[in-house]
């Protein structure tokens, strides 16, 4: 039987956050048990209205081989994973995530770990106020430190130029680092 087509869901804009914000830490004490789901309000870091929610999503020294999936609270668990991690592993991803009616996000954890969820953003109508509108583009390199090599130092800010966007959905890929650590993408108002 072959599925009926799904509506078509009306165009949607992206409201960033004024800064990125941590929904989740479960380091607190509250890791998830293996084969664990859990409901993540997010109705305090999203616009009114909101659609679905761009956030990161982290697996911290997972007890194993680890998969989180994240998806609405109001549909079925995805066969699909968000993020993965082998054991005691910290990795992140970033996903777009619908929202349920009480905009939640559920999540499932495969082995018992930590898991942070720091929120970006969220989708509402197009025309919603403060709405960016999201218009694709054909992938381009903006920035790479390797050429000239500028190998950057621990700490170190700098501002790449993005020409004519108010916003934009990135890949960021940090290659051959000197030790753990993390980059943070930020607007330069708050950087």
């Amino acid at each position: 039987r072959t599925p009926a087509p799904a509506a078509e869901a009306p165009p949607l804009g992206f409201v960033p956050s004024a800064a990125p914000a941590r929904a989740l830490d479960t380091r607190n004490g509250t890791r998830f048990a293996a084969g664990e789901t859990r409901r993540v309000a997010l109705g305090a870091f999203v616009a009114p209205g909101a659609a679905a929610v761009s956030v990161n999503l982290t697996v911290v020294a997972a007890g194993g081989l680890a998969y989180l999936s994240a998806w609405s609270c109001d549909d079925e668990q995805p066969s699909t994973s968000s993020v993965n991690a082998d054991a005691g592993a910290t990795r992140a991803a970033h996903a777009i995530v619908s929202l349920g009616a009480d905009a939640s996000i559920c999540i499932f954890a495969s082995a018992a770990t930590d898991v942070l969820v720091d929120v970006f953003g969220s989708y509402v109508p197009a025309a919603a106020p403060g709405a960016l509108g999201f218009h694709t583009a054909a992938p381009a390199r903006l920035y790479d430190s390797r050429s000239p090599s500028r190998r950057w130092a621990a700490r170190e800010t700098r501002r790449i130029p993005v020409p004519s966007a108010q916003a934009v959905t990135i890949n960021l890929t940090a290659t051959g680092p000197a030790a753990d650590g993390f980059v943070t993408v930020a607007p330069c108002a708050s950087a």
